[in-house]
């Protein structure tokens, strides 16, 4: 077992982008070979199925898959917008149990590594993460207060919050939250670990998040031509935001970009 881990939560709707980021992660981490990584998935309400399981295994052959048995997560009574393939977003506190690692990475399945990343397992910052919000076009990396929120796609910890408590915390606000949180697990992870994790945490700037180049989300194509040269993680966060897999008819450069990786990938695995 290695010492660091990337996870994901993932269902056979999301496993074509999770294909296309492990082959992304592949072709960039200098430190890929020093990685484990491992897929959440859960048999009844976000299926993996056993072909897509075996495709990315191809891309990525020390990839685990973790069954999750969390009830909490099948039903969501007090969220108006809870959906089958919705669901799969509160796998990511599944990564607060502890698996032995010295720190772990969650990445969301409808992202792709464009550059190398790695300097992030050396950060000294028991919770690492990409503001949110007015936030999220962060300039530069450094410490955030609490009071900033941050985006739940790309979320780093070390052992400090692997423990039961945090992953208590977020199964209590499961079942107790009120309101549209049409967000899912993003005010959860952000309200238990703001109460937990002290007055600060170590933000990364929004190129290791990068979500404003628009395509129906944030930002425009203009902020992302700026910003391409430095972008490290692209992230077509959002319900509004068409996924790259399901969209083939544009020449937006995103979408663009994410089939060249597709197309790479799909040559070198002929």
């Amino acid at each position: 077992m290695n010492k660091h881990l990337i996870c994901f939560g993932c269902n056979d709707l999301f496993a074509p982008g999770l294909q296309v980021l492990l082959y992304s992660l592949k072709k960039h981490l200098s430190n890929y070979s020093e990685l484990d990584f491992k897929v959440f998935y859960d048999n009844e309400v976000s299926i993996l199925s056993k072909e897509w399981m075996n495709k990315l295994q191809i891309i990525t052959p020390n990839l685990k898959f973790h069954p999750v048995n969390q009830e909490l997560y099948r039903v969501d009574k007090k969220n108006k917008w809870n959906s089958i393939k919705m669901n799969a977003a509160y796998f990511i506190f599944e990564m607060f149990k502890d698996y032995g690692y010295e720190k772990s990475f969650f990445m969301d399945s409808d992202m792709l590594c464009i550059r190398d990343f790695s300097e992030v397992f050396n950060i000294d910052a028991s919770l690492i993460a990409v503001p949110s919000g007015h936030s999220m076009r962060a300039k530069r990396n450094g410490w955030r207060n609490n009071r900033t929120k941050f985006n739940t796609g790309f979320v780093g910890i070390d052992k400090t919050y692997m423990c039961s408590e945090i992953y208590d915390a977020c199964l209590r606000a499961v079942e107790t939250r009120k309101g549209n949180f049409h967000l899912f697990d993003q005010p959860i992870v952000n309200g238990v670990l703001k109460s937990n994790c002290g007055s600060k945490y170590y933000g990364l700037s929004s190129n290791f998040n990068f979500r404003s180049f628009g395509a129906h989300g944030g930002g425009s194509v203009k902020d992302y031509l700026r910003c391409e040269n430095k972008i490290r993680i692209l992230h077509w966060s959002g319900r509004k935001r068409v996924k790259p897999w399901t969209y083939s008819d544009t020449n937006h450069p995103t979408y663009v970009l994410w089939r060249k990786y597709r197309d790479e990938m799909e040559i070198e695995n002929e």
